[in-house]
């Protein structure tokens, strides 16, 4: 099933840590709230590395917690990106197999999108459930 959703980060509660050996190296952790046709939210956390200031590269896990149209439970979804000022952003992303609980135990999932800065970032999902 293809859905389409909104995800707003909640800034509020943006963590940051510094690697102490590597200074283009951080943690980052933040919230995200889903309305569409996925009301939810999740917890993202990633690793940065940033070797200029506007290019970098992140791998890291979001926890989701909602519903899918009439599904509820929470599933893991693993994120792989990387930003650079000629090409932009893409994240390659997918559902995490085994980590579905509840209505989503067998759930599959993958796909890309390119991030933005906005607050409100528009996206189109694909999930298979098995």
């Amino acid at each position: 099933m293809k859905i389409k959703v909104t995800s707003t980060v909640r800034s509020t509660d943006l963590q940051i840590e510094e690697v102490a050996a590597q200074p283009n190296w951080k943690r980052q952790s933040f919230t995200n709230v889903f309305t569409g046709e996925m009301e939810g939210s999740s917890k993202f956390f990633f690793d940065l590395v940033q070797p200029t200031e506007t290019s970098g590269h992140y791998v890291g896990y979001e926890l989701y917690t909602g519903k899918i149209h009439d599904k509820e439970g929470s599933f893991l979804i693993q994120h792989v990106g990387h930003f650079t000022p000629e090409r932009g952003a893409i994240d390659i992303w997918k559902v995490v197999p085994g980590t579905g609980i509840a209505d989503f135990e067998n759930l599959r999932g993958e796909g890309t999108f390119s991030p933005t800065q906005e607050e409100n970032m528009p996206l189109e999902m694909e999930f298979e459930l098995a």
